[in-house]
């Protein structure tokens, strides 16, 4: 008996490990969207205050988008990586 609560125990601290990792896995994605939100805001503006006119802002905006887009795609692929490394190790 004092075994088996023993076994309980370790499981449910595997679970609430496992859990705990998941959390932070997934809070790097959001919060990197988020970022990337926010970094998007500050280049349109800063081109806004800086005077770039508005034909030059939107193709500014889209290439900076679309390095944004980039980066966030390496990002969250190696956060699915992890996902991947972490089910070939069991």
């Amino acid at each position: 008996m004092k075994r088996a609560r023993g076994l309980l125990s370790l499981a449910a601290s595997l679970l609430r490990l496992g859990v705990a990792v998941v959390d932070v896995l997934l809070s790097v994605s959001v919060g990197a969207r988020v970022r990337a939100g926010l970094w998007r805001a500050a280049f349109r503006y800063q081109l806004w205050r800086h005077g770039v006119p508005g034909d030059a802002r939107r193709e500014l905006s889209r290439i900076y988008d679309e390095y944004l887009d980039r980066v966030m795609e390496d990002l969250l692929g190696g956060v699915k990586g992890l996902f991947g490394a972490a089910g070939r190790a069991r």
